[in-house]
C-alpha cells in the first residue's frame, strides 16, 4: 500500500521504486561484508518492564539499528535459544540490575564462546559477584539516555570483529 502511494502521488515508477529497493539491498550487503554490521545480544531479567525501559528506547535509536540488534523476548515471552544459538554472536550486553538464573546461564554460553561480555546496571544496583567472573566490564548508567549512550560507546570503541 505505501509503495501504490508513493507511485501515484509521486508520480515515480515502478522500475524506478526496484532500483532502489536494489541499491539499499546493496548497501546492507555491502555493510555485513566490510564487517561494519555487529550481531549484538542485549540478555535482561525478565523482572522488569524491560519492553519500555530497554527494548523501546534501543529499537528508537538510529546508532544501535545498523547493527543486528537481538531483543530476546521482544516477540514472544518464551526462552527458546539452545546453546548454540550464542557461538555467532559477536557482542554481548547483560543488562544486570536485576539478577535472573537464566541471565546467568546465557552468560555463561556467552563466556563459553569467546565472546566479548559487557555489564550494564542502573545506578544504584548491585551487580551480582559472579558477573565479575566473566567479565570485568560493567558500566553503571543513570536513565534512559545514559543507557543508550552506554551501549553506543560499548559498540564504538571496540575493536571487536564479526564473527564468521
Amino acid at each position: 500500500m505505501n509503495i501504490i502511494w508513493i507511485q501515484k502521488f509521486c508520480n515515480i515508477s515502478q522500475n524506478d521504486i526496484d532500483k532502489s529497493i536494489d541499491i539499499l539491498i546493496q548497501e546492507e550487503t555491502i555493510k555485513k561484508l566490510e564487517g561494519n554490521i555487529m550481531k549484538i545480544y542485549i540478555a535482561h531479567s525478565r523482572s522488569f518492564d524491560y519492553q519500555n525501559e530497554l527494548y523501546t528506547p534501543i529499537r528508537n535509536n538510529k546508532e544501535l539499528n545498523e547493527h543486528e540488534v537481538i531483543l530476546p523476548h521482544e516477540f514472544s515471552n518464551n526462552s527458546s535459544n539452545s546453546r548454540d544459538y550464542y557461538k555467532d554472536i559477536d557482542l554481548f550486553i547483560a543488562e544486570c540490575s536485576y539478577p535472573a538464573t537464566g541471565l546467568g546461564i546465557e552468560i555463561g554460553w556467552a563466556f563459553d564462546n569467546n565472546t566479548q561480555i559487557y555489564c550494564i546496571h542502573k545506578e544504584g544496583t548491585k551487580v551480582s559477584d559472579s558477573v565479575y567472573a566473566v567479565t570485568r566490564n560493567a558500566i553503571e548508567y543513570k536513565d534512559t539516555k545514559d543507557l543508550l549512550n552506554c551501549i553506543e560507546n560499548i559498540i564504538t570503541n571496540n575493536d571487536i570483529k564479526r564473527k564468521k
